[in-house]
């Protein structure tokens, strides 16, 4: 298949992922629905930045701009669900009436916020966003040649590594670990393994060790962003008194040390 066919058939596959998705969520079965359409959308976000020498710049950035306006639409339905099931697996509520009070109302907000992401998918925003990847399909690919496709898609992703292994000498020289740069560092490894993923059939034997290494890094930091998250939202909510933020500060306080230890692990395989 020639690099261009691939790559129109990939990106189409995509698009398409993110409509099942769309389904799934207003379906209201699957309580993982939400998390998957999240991740379609970042990975189609992703990929098409990547593209940007291959198709329209112009046009590539308006469809991830719009993408990126989709997908903050799920973000607070998302960042209660990821609340509510972090607190719910430390047990903490159990432990305490006022915390299992507060859990239940956040369980309540997080229902009435799927309902809300639920009609307005049912408002079929995405539509225009696929009819748009549809369009920058029928244009002719701006790179020439299988082989010059391939040096530029490896060169693109080893852009990627340096700044990875650059960003984590940073993060390492840092004794507090800054959460913004950690932040940084777990988008980097979203777009260096999504690439990788995607372009997998184009790339030279060795890349399937990294994709592994990428997304055993990607859960741990993504746990860890998971413990910030949750740790502002009790440390800002006017329903939880000193007292009680305390406890479930240092309780959050316990996963974050070691989901940091397990970062650390992973970067001395690295470095």
């Amino acid at each position: 298949m020639r690099v261009s066919e691939f790559i129109k058939k990939s990106l189409i596959r995509l698009a398409n992922d993110v409509r099942r998705n769309i389904k799934r969520v207003i379906e209201g079965r699957d309580p993982e629905a939400v998390h998957d359409l999240r991740v379609s959308v970042r990975k189609l976000r992703t990929i098409l930045r990547l593209l940007r020498k291959f198709f329209s710049k112009y046009y590539t950035n308006i469809i991830a701009d719009e993408l990126k306006e989709f997908f903050d639409k799920t973000s607070t339905s998302r960042d209660i669900e990821v609340s509510l099931a972090l607190i719910g697996d430390m047990g903490i509520a159990k432990q305490d009436n006022r915390i299992l009070e507060w859990y239940e109302k956040k369980k309540k907000a997080e229902y009435e916020l799927k309902v809300e992401l639920i009609n307005y998918l049912r408002s079929n925003p995405y539509n225009v966003i696929w009819k748009k990847i549809n369009a920058i399909l029928l244009f002719p690919l701006k790179v020439e040649g299988d082989r010059k496709a391939r040096e530029l898609v490896i060169r693109r992703i080893r852009r990627i590594e340096s700044r990875i292994m650059k960003l984590i000498s940073e993060i390492n020289s840092d004794i507090e670990y800054s959460p913004e740069m950690l932040h940084s560092l777990r988008i980097l490894c979203k777009r260096l393994r999504y690439s990788i993923e995607f372009f997998k059939s184009l790339l030279p034997q060795g890349y399937e060790e990294e994709m592994k290494l990428m997304k055993r890094m990607q859960t741990s930091l993504g746990n860890l962003n998971d413990v910030f998250v949750v740790s502002n939202i009790v440390k800002y909510d006017n329903d939880l008194d000193d007292g009680l933020k305390l406890k479930m500060l240092n309780a959050l306080q316990e996963k974050q040390i070691g989901y940091l230890s397990e970062i650390r692990g992973i970067f001395q395989t690295m470095i």
